[in-house]
């Protein structure tokens, strides 16, 4: 894959209508970090959406994409700055037209050099907004729904980032949709009039308190311990290639790579590989082949037996073919 950076606001509208036929067409995407506002919250676990936001405006997803963009095409963090907004009650980014060229040798990855298909090539293109609501956790619907008003975000296109009690420290879970599972912030979104809960999420483990005296209020505004840091750091590059992948490849494709299960397109190779064919036969589908090599070795008699479509029959279609190389 290739990366073609990301433009600011004022060239999206030239750059799109500069694009190929080939060109996935161009949709609003709202990628949203719960949090609190203010110093008093900063390291807290309730506060690690508002980290992997801060991640993806920092490192403009170059280091998350290293292996496949140069320096010169990585993203500014200019061009993703935050401001605050108090329209959307809202620190929240430009509007900025993020494209991706994928390959199909990259669906290809693990497979034998030998069976990868020649490469083609389709650019994929996203208008973003990075946004940190400043309406304190438990309200965090008004923003959203402002910000979903102002940009034209349909909610299939709002990626929730937030921090979850039922996941490991250090681990991260992709969602499609889902019951808010006893997070305010969530369950506030999901009370805006006419949302569905078919929202992409991404979560962050912060895991339960390991003494049962500790309320899970108090644990959720407490700041990681230092033995913990190091895997949160972790957590949050893991889940802002996540928002990445749900960008490039969609919120399944996005699941299986977390997986280990990474998507491949069929092989489309016409000349190299097993050199393995469709048999297209007049008369119906192939249902049997039978091969006759002659007494010399230089001519292959091949019946290709097939059940016709129209008639409930099996006809007989031969064809030869000359073998150089057969014993």
């Amino acid at each position: 894959m290739r990366f073609l950076g990301v433009l600011n606001a004022s060239n999206a509208r030239r750059s799109q209508s500069s694009m190929s036929s080939n060109t996935n067409t161009t949709t609003n995407y709202a990628i949203v970090g719960l949090g609190n506002p203010g110093k008093r919250f900063e390291g807290t676990r309730h506060n690690v959406g508002f980290e992997v936001i801060d991640s993806l405006r920092k490192n403009g997803g170059s280091k998350l994409l290293e292996k496949s963009c140069s320096s010169s095409s990585s993203l500014s963090s200019s061009s993703l700055r935050l401001q605050n907004n108090s329209s959307v009650n809202s620190e929240i980014s430009d509007v900025v037209l993020a494209e991706y060229i994928v390959n199909d040798e990259e669906e290809n990855e693990g497979d034998d050099d030998e069976s990868k298909s020649p490469s083609s090539s389709t650019r994929v293109s996203r208008k973003i907004v990075l946004a940190k609501p400043q309406t304190f956790m438990n309200v965090s619907g008004t923003a959203v729904r402002k910000i979903m008003r102002k940009y034209r975000v349909p909610i299939e296109n709002v990626l929730v980032v937030y921090d979850d009690l039922d996941t490991k420290v250090g681990q991260i879970r992709i969602k499609k949709s889902g019951s808010h599972g006893g997070h305010n912030g969530i369950r506030d979104i999901l009370d805006i009039p006419r949302v569905k809960n078919a929202f992409p999420r991404v979560r962050v483990g912060i895991g339960r308190p390991e003494n049962e005296s500790v309320q899970v209020y108090e644990h959720v505004l407490s700041k990681f311990r230092e033995e913990e840091r190091g895997e949160i750091d972790k957590a949050v590059e893991k889940a802002a290639a996540a928002v990445v992948d749900i960008l490039r490849f969609g919120v399944d494709d996005a699941i299986a790579r977390q997986n280990g299960n990474v998507p491949k397109k069929k092989n489309k190779n016409k000349g190299g590989g097993d050199g393995t064919k469709k048999l297209k036969v007049k008369g119906g589908q192939p249902v049997a082949v039978a091969f006759k090599v002659s007494e010399d070795g230089e001519k292959v008699e091949v019946d290709i037996f097939a059940r016709s479509s129209r008639k409930k029959e099996v006809v007989a279609v031969a064809a030869v073919e000359e073998a150089d190389d057969v014993k």
